[in-house]
């Protein structure tokens, strides 16, 4: 890879002619030099990136734990050894370009490349997220709440079946076609914002470091 990216280099450049000065030749040199460390860079922290770190899998084991379950995830020791991993990686002191290049590698193939490439504002958004000390360590957080998890599942399913319920009313028999839809999506529009506005209220705190980013990105 190294050897791509200084191929790379030495083509993009500009070339100087046999006859130019010996001291802007070494300029050039030098500054290829520093464009390769940075890549090196990129690309141990790309490595570092693509497997689960061993102190990680050593706390997991710790917790009774041997492998990263669903039951792991939802462990809130877990959630608290992810947190701290998250504080350690550096992140925050990493280059916008180098988080790029980090979450560009670990999507390549999968499904959020193809939504990345779509939408490259929510690769914008990954980016700064994951600079942000707070951002996601709050999503976190939500998680160690179980209680007010379940609390809002059962909220979402009372307005899904109130949905039903209402489009059931409000939807006469006999009306017509376009009628029917205008009623039907009018109706799962409100519970769909009604869903979303009692889960941001419900988990404001932890969701609030996210939502700064977002608007700061927007």
């Amino acid at each position: 890879m190294r050897f791509i990216f200084l191929i790379l280099l030495f083509f993009l450049n500009p070339v100087f002619s046999q006859n130019e000065d010996q001291e802007a030749i070494d300029k050039v040199v030098q500054e290829r030099q520093k464009q390769s460390e940075g890549f090196q860079k990129i690309e141990k922290s790309t490595d570092a990136i693509t497997s689960v770190p061993s102190s990680l899998v050593d706390e997991m084991k710790k917790l009774g734990h041997q492998s990263l379950t669903p039951k792991a995830v939802l462990d809130p020791r877990m959630i608290d050894a992810f947190k701290i991993m998250i504080y350690q990686s550096g992140f925050h002191k990493m280059s916008r370009e180098q988080i790029r290049t980090i979450i560009l590698a670990n999507v390549n193939g999968k499904f959020l490349e193809k939504v990345f490439t779509t939408f490259p504002k929510l690769l914008v958004i990954s980016v700064e997220m994951m600079i942000d000390r707070n951002a996601l360590p709050g999503l976190l957080d939500i998680i160690k709440r179980q209680t007010d998890l379940k609390i809002f599942l059962g909220i979402s399913i009372f307005l899904f079946l109130l949905s039903f319920f209402l489009k059931k009313v409000f939807i006469p028999k006999d009306a017509r076609f376009f009628h029917r839809i205008f009623i039907s999506l009018t109706i799962t529009v409100f519970m769909t914002a009604g869903t979303f506005g009692i889960f941001f209220l419900m988990f404001q705190k932890e969701l609030g470091p996210m939502i700064e980013v977002i608007k700061k990105t927007i």
